[in-house]
């Protein structure tokens, strides 16, 4: 026991801190006599953790519901994540894990444990001596790494589900201390180790045959990982991402590829390639397993020395990122090719690299963007027609020689010098980057290109070269070779297609029974790089609500607008958009207007049809839609003149967006004569105007049918 109290002491500063995160804040301070956070059911069959009781003085009284789980039931807290299994050429591994776990879920525990809490007073705050109240008890939540899934040591906290799920990591390296459930006193400390059976890359080696016997040089296996990872059970190996460069010589011959069979009828790659995933087994020296073999291939050299004519160029890449800026690239699915945005004035970067394999003065002076040009339609044609058809353009760029013939040198865009021969829709731009490295014979240029709207729908592609200037010619790369690092564009001028605009209607209209507008479908393509998002906005000018609407699983947005929801009533806004996968965008817009008003007139007494007597009651009722501001009823002057209580012109605001009115009205007996009376209604928006007239038919008089019948 004094042992143990040496080392809480030893460590009391590290684990202040650790227990004002780990304990309640009630058991930190101290404060007041510790409630029991696990609490058995009356049958002693099944038990809850809950929230500690507040004090009776706090103002949060509340308490959670008690939740019982029945014993011997595993609670998950959080999301539980298991490890993948190892895929092809993958293998699971374990070590032992120091510093922060991270944790995928909390598992209720039930191990039996009895209270022996430390007896050290006062420890952190921590009420202590020899209350020890040896209270039996099953145990808490236990952590799970998140890389492997397994438990991790044996830490256990006594804290609430609530508490116990917002713990996303331990730190391996610290003593965890936890909370006897009776008492609230602390328990014993416990160690932790974590041994973590997590997934590793598969290790696999690649060997170099010079694959002639007069070949020359020497060249050492190297590494990889399989998915290019950086760690190989959790440290790094120094592995490979690309082949070794060839080192091997062969006079009379020069260098091709790589292949996977010595008569080059394999898969081949190129001098310094990136490679992914070659091997689908793990190395292992004893057996052999994880090698891959490359065999050099040759070709015969067309008689000038190989110092002078070994140029060769690797694959372009093709960036979205310009100076930081993200622009509109993207690549074709399933395909070689790229989607580029053909506006005129989106970039995109083209990058590769060349070199001069042999000769330390000879450097390379000119790199070559050689584009050609084609429809789509003339992708079913034979390969000679397209060449014949296809229009070629090389874009060349000299670069300056640097003083040095060691290191690094970056060469500005400025001090490069450009050159254009032939047309197409391929336009350089003004962004540019140069870097000489390895002794100044290797070349990485990126430069920036443009698309003008007659690229749309076209394929170009685009082929790597390089050359160095001589005293008398100019040594160019290998065609057959660069043609292997081309890249293929396509040219997208134009946003997605909108369909389904016609179901949209000119109004929502709504009879006298209300009742809904026919659905409404849309939906957006774009056949050359795909549709990337598509939403329909909905906006109500009148009152500001506005609402999106987005694809179903199909890709169609499908809207109903309802007769009782006031999204559609008024002057109404429907914005369509819909974005490729470039950033093209498509917006197509309509404004739907519902501004209607209604009036008739009845009479008082059946028939209900307009025709009166004098002296007889009617009712005048107007309907308003659309969010009308303003109402006005204009009453034919005979009527107003005897009536006092119906005024010449009736005009109030509008309170709501649908109006309905019932105004009760007298035809004045001692209007002349029978004919045709006329009342204006009139209902204002804006600088809109609606306007009806319903008509009153007045025949006879009341009054004479009352005299009639008094004869």
């Amino acid at each position: 026991m004094k042992k143990r109290k040496r080392l809480y002491q030893r460590k009391k500063l590290l684990l202040l801190a650790t227990l004002a995160i780990l304990l309640p804040a009630r058991i930190a301070h101290g404060a007041g006599n510790p409630e029991t956070l696990i609490k058995f059911s009356p049958d002693g069959k099944a038990w809850t953790i809950r929230e500690a009781l507040p004090r009776p003085e706090d103002a949060r009284n509340a308490v959670n519901p008690v939740c019982w789980y029945p014993m011997g039931e595993e609670v998950i807290t959080g999301e539980k994540r298991e490890p993948g299994k190892p895929g092809r050429g993958e293998h699971a591994y374990s070590y032992e894990r120091h510093g922060i776990v991270p944790i995928s879920h909390w598992r209720v525990r039930h191990a039996h444990a009895q209270c022996i809490h430390v007896e050290v007073p006062g420890f952190h705050g921590v009420p202590g001596g020899g209350n020890r109240c040896h209270a039996s008890y099953y145990s808490g939540w236990n952590p799970y790494c998140e890389d492997c899934g397994e438990i991790v040591g044996s830490v256990l906290f006594y804290l609430s589900r609530d508490t116990v799920g917002k713990l996303t990591t331990l730190n391996l390296d610290l003593d965890y201390y936890y909370l006897c459930p009776t008492c609230n006193h602390m328990e014993q400390g416990a160690e932790v180790r974590h041994v973590c059976k997590g997934i590793s890359a598969n290790r696999y080696l690649v060997t170099y045959l010079p694959n002639a016997d007069d070949a020359e040089g020497e060249m050492q296996p190297s590494f990889h990982l399989y998915h290019n990872v950086e760690l190989y059970e959790g440290e790094s190996i120094g592995a490979q991402k690309t082949l070794s460069p060839n080192a091997y010589e062969r006079k009379g011959w020069q260098f091709v590829e790589w292949n996977l069979e010595p008569d080059g009828s394999g898969e081949g790659f190129g001098d310094g390639q990136e490679i992914l995933n070659l091997s689908e087994e793990n190395y292992d020296p004893a057996t052999g397993v994880g090698i891959v073999r490359l065999y050099a291939i040759w070709e015969p050299d067309s008689g000038k020395p190989l110092t002078e004519r070994e140029i060769r160029t690797v694959p372009i890449e093709i960036r979205s990122l310009v100076d930081g800026t993200e622009y509109g690239s993207v690549a074709g699915d399933g395909g070689e090719g790229f989607f580029v945005k053909a506006d005129g004035v989106t970039p995109f970067t083209l990058a590769f690299m060349a070199e001069v394999k042999k000769g330390k003065k000879q450097q390379i002076d000119v790199l070559r963007f050689l584009t050609r040009d084609f429809d789509m339609e003339e992708l079913d044609m034979e390969e000679s027609e397209i060449e014949t058809t296809g229009a070629w353009s090389e874009f060349a760029i000299l670069v300056p020689r640097g003083e040095e013939l060691a290191g690094e040198l970056a060469i500005p865009s400025e001090a490069l010098a450009r050159e254009r021969t032939g047309k197409g829709v391929l336009q350089p731009g003004n962004y540019s980057q140069v870097l000489r490295t390895d002794g100044m014979k290797r070349v990485l240029i990126t430069q920036g290109f443009t698309m003008d709207f007659a690229g749309n729908g076209k394929q170009i592609r685009v082929t790597p070269g390089a050359g160095v200037k001589m005293e008398e010619e100019e040594v160019r790369s290998e065609k057959a070779a660069d043609a292997r690092n081309s890249i293929l564009l396509t040219g997208d001028g134009e946003g997605p297609v909108i369909f389904g605009t016609e179901s949209i209607p000119d109004q929502f209209v709504r009879g006298e029974e209300g009742g809904d507008v026919a659905l409404m479908e849309l939906w957006a393509e774009d056949a050359l790089s795909g549709t990337a998002s598509f939403q329909v906005e909905i906006v109500n000018v009148d009152h500001g609500r506005t609402e999106t609407f987005y694809p179903e699983a199909d890709g169609h947005v499908r809207i109903q607008p309802s007769s009782g929801d006031d999204l559609y009533g008024g002057d109404v806004r429907i914005l369509i958009k819909a974005k490729d996968r470039v950033g093209n965008e498509t917006v197509w817009e309509k404004n739907v207007r519902e501004f209607a008003l209604e009036a008739k007139i009845v009479r008082m007494l059946s028939p209900h049809e307009p025709v009166f007597q004098r002296g007889e009651s009617g009712i005048l009722i107007v309907t308003v839609r659309g969010y009308a501001r303003k109402l006005e009823i204009d009453w034919p002057e005979s009527f107003a003149e005897d009536d006092p209580d119906l005024p010449r012109l009736f005009s109030y605001e509008i309170p709501s967006e649908l109006v309905r009115e019932e105004m009760e009205f007298m035809v004045p007996l001692y209007l002349e004569g029978d004919g045709e009376r006329q009342i204006t209604v009139r209902a204002y928006k804006g600088e809109m105007t609606l306007e009806c007239r319903p008509h009153v038919s007045v025949a006879g008089s009341v009054l004479e049918e009352l005299r009639t019948r008094l004869r």
